[in-house]
């Protein structure tokens, strides 16, 4: 439904004719109305369409409509990317569209989707169901209930409920590694929580524009490489400007679950620099500062995973996860 400030003609858009929105274009209104509000943003004292071209998305939301999917919000928007959730006009269908700034990032990403969709369907990996390259858009199911981070806000959570999205994020990991990929940016935003390939509520692993594909087994690390990933959860050998490696991917993960456990990072900083430092000298800080409630176990298991050392951490997924859900059934 249109809101009271389109209906009524009052305020910066009494210029504008509803009547002449399409679908679409009613919606996205909606939502720019609905984040001024939510965040006492400036009022938006221009046209619509003005509005539009300044955010970026006129010409996405002509490329959806093109394509047969009808704009229903923004999920996600950053300098790279931005996810839209859309309707599938045939069908009524809800997916996830992703739209890229530039043909190069969606191309990486569409190689390394690519090359696991010629294997067989994993329930923890969540792939596109079309590519459209003309428009560099990827289209993916609609994870619903939301990402790990979005759960979090209620509260850390239960050590029984970490032992399943550890458990299915280390299998995910384990299938990209065992096809010679690395993900490179494991983090909550990036597990979700949907109904997985067997019809079970499942954590699946997504965004693949940084996976890449590498040689096994793995170098030494001594070959430098581009800093690519997420600050709170970049490996200490990836601030140095080495390469990344399975062992990185652990590292992330280690993160991930520590702060699903705490709600708190291993690693903080009032600055990148100082989250830089920390990353590279600072103790594992003991899990037990944040939560009493774990044991000495988990302790030792965090301080492996996020070790500074490569060679000192899990080798493999099977490894971390096994050692993770020993320690989760020790009183």
């Amino acid at each position: 439904m249109i809101s009271d400030t389109l209906k009524t003609g009052e305020g910066p858009l009494h210029d504008f004719d509803v009547a002449d929105a399409t679908p679409s274009t009613r919606r996205f209104l909606e939502e720019a109305i609905t984040q001024v509000n939510i965040h006492s943003r400036p009022t938006i004292d221009m046209h619509p369409a003005k509005y539009k071209e300044r955010v970026g998305l006129e010409s996405m939301i002509r490329a959806l409509e093109k394509n047969s999917y009808e704009f229903m919000k923004v999920l996600h928007n950053s300098k790279r990317n931005k996810v839209f959730l859309v309707e599938e006009s045939k069908s009524g269908e809800r997916k996830a569209a992703k739209w890229f700034n530039q043909a190069e990032h969606y191309f990486k990403e569409k190689e390394a989707q690519e090359i696991l969709l010629g294997y067989d369907r994993h329930n923890n990996i969540l792939l596109a169901d079309r590519f459209i390259d003309e428009d560099r858009l990827i289209i993916s199911p609609h994870a619903a209930r939301g990402n790990l981070g979005e759960l979090q806000k209620k509260g850390r959570l239960t050590l029984p409920q970490v032992e399943v999205v550890a458990a299915h994020v280390l299998d995910a990991l384990q299938y990209l590694h065992d096809h010679n990929l690395i993900h490179r940016d494991v983090k909550l935003s990036n597990i979700v929580l949907d109904i997985g390939v067997f019809g079970l509520e499942t954590f699946q692993l997504i965004d693949y524009e940084f996976t890449q594909y590498v040689e096994f087994p793995i170098s030494k690390n001594e070959t430098e490489g581009m800093v690519i990933g997420t600050p709170h959860y970049m490996a200490p050998e990836i601030y140095r400007g080495k390469n990344a490696d399975l062992r990185s991917d652990l590292y992330a993960a280690g993160v991930t679950f520590y702060h699903c456990l705490t709600g708190h990072f291993p690693f903080d900083g009032a600055t990148d620099l100082e989250l830089f430092r920390n990353h590279i000298n600072k103790p594992v800080p003991d899990i037990r500062q944040h939560n009493p409630e774990m044991s000495l176990a988990f302790e030792e298991v965090f301080y492996r995973a996020l070790a500074k050392n490569p060679a000192d951490r899990y080798q493999s997924a099977v490894e971390f996860k096994r050692t993770l859900l020993e320690a989760a059934r020790r009183k």
